[in-house]
C-alpha cells in the first residue's frame, strides 16, 4: 500500500523574483528527481499561473518526511493538502518527479526533456479551474 498527498501552493514572489522563475524551476526539477529516486517516490508537479499543484507518492514514512520537507521550503507558501490518500500502486512509477508547465514556460527551460512536459494551457487551465477534480486532472498527465 503507498500514500500520496495532493497538494497545491502558491509562488512565493517574495523569495522568487521573475527573473528567477526560470532557474528556480530548474532547480525544483534537477534536486527533485535525485532526491526523490533516491527514497523511492515519485509524483508530478505542475507548475501553472504561479501556482504549484503536486502529488508525491510512495511509501507513508517518506511520503510523510518529503512533505514535512515541503512545507518549509520558502520558493511557496499557502501549501494546501487538497488529498491524502492511500493506493495499491504508483501512478507516476517512472517520474522520481516530472514537471508539467506550459509550452511558454518549457521553451526557456533548460532541462533534460525526460523530466518536463509542456501542454497547453487550455489543459492546464483545467487544474486551476476544478481544483476538486484534481485526480482525474492528474490523471490526464500520466
Amino acid at each position: 500500500m503507498f500514500s500520496n498527498i495532493i497538494y497545491k501552493s502558491e509562488l512565493n514572489k517574495n523569495n522568487v523574483k521573475p527573473n528567477q522563475l526560470i532557474e528556480t524551476l530548474e532547480s525544483i526539477v534537477t534536486n527533485c528527481n535525485k532526491k526523490n529516486a533516491r527514497i523511492n517516490i515519485s509524483g508530478l508537479l505542475i507548475f501553472y499561473k504561479n501556482n504549484f499543484y503536486q502529488w508525491i507518492e510512495g511509501e507513508q514514512e517518506q511520503v510523510d518526511t518529503l512533505f514535512n520537507w515541503i512545507i518549509t521550503d520558502k520558493r511557496h507558501s499557502k501549501v494546501t493538502i487538497m488529498k491524502h490518500n492511500f493506493q495499491d500502486f504508483k501512478m507516476f512509477e517512472p517520474h522520481p518527479m516530472k514537471l508539467i508547465c506550459s509550452k511558454a514556460i518549457a521553451e526557456l527551460l533548460k532541462l533534460d526533456p525526460k523530466v518536463f512536459e509542456a501542454r497547453s494551457d487550455e489543459e492546464l487551465e483545467e487544474i486551476s479551474r476544478n481544483p476538486s477534480d484534481i485526480i482525474p486532472n492528474f490523471s490526464k498527465f500520466q
